[in-house]
């Protein structure tokens, strides 16, 4: 969705929430439907980083999963780890923000470096990922192990795997770590 400017995006905004009023209406506070629209709100709501916007919509959606699958359900679960996520980047500062958005780029580039066999390219941009996630979101955030991972998994295909091994384990610790504070939410 490419939209040119701010008054687009609210206008967007404004149209999707009669649609999910409609929805709503149509379906009741409990539909499948609604989940989709939630989805295509955040997404607008992303392209104008009203991380506020966002954070409610996943309330929605958790109280909407909640209803429909049960509280115990991954969905639920994984809308309120969203919506703990999402609060937490609200508060972070404008160039924090920056800063994490930087890391997709750095993702990426690590990657297409990977697929590219230029390995030593990879680790460069993962690890400067890594230490931008470490800062911003601390070490025990998913996406902190997804860099571990993925500058894991860089090595592994250099061969080097005494460097590969203890990153591994490391994101597997922070990942499991993370799925047990999800399951007692």
């Amino acid at each position: 969705m490419t939209l040119a400017n701010s008054s687009e995006l609210d206008k967007a905004t404004e149209l999707l929430e009669s649609v999910y009023q409609i929805e709503q209406t149509i379906y009741g506070d409990a539909h499948a439907n609604l989940l989709v629209t939630l989805g295509v709100l955040r997404q607008v709501a992303q392209a104008k980083q009203d991380y506020d916007s966002i954070v409610g919509y996943w309330e929605r959606q958790q109280t909407i999963t909640e209803k429909l699958y049960g509280a115990d359900d991954y969905r639920t679960k994984d809308a309120t780890r969203a919506v703990t996520d999402f609060k937490r980047i609200a508060a972070l500062t404008p160039d924090e923000r920056g800063q994490l958005e930087q890391t997709n780029a750095l993702h990426n580039e690590s990657m297409q470096a990977l697929q590219a066999g230029n390995y030593a390219a990879g680790i460069k941009a993962e690890t400067e990922c890594l230490a931008i996630r470490e800062k911003v979101l601390g070490k025990q955030h998913p996406s902190y192990a997804s860099s571990l991972n993925n500058l894991a998994l860089l090595y592994s295909y250099m061969g080097d795997y005494l460097r590969a091994e203890p990153l591994h384990r490391e994101a597997t610790v922070i990942t499991l770590r993370n799925l047990e504070l999800t399951a007692d939410v």
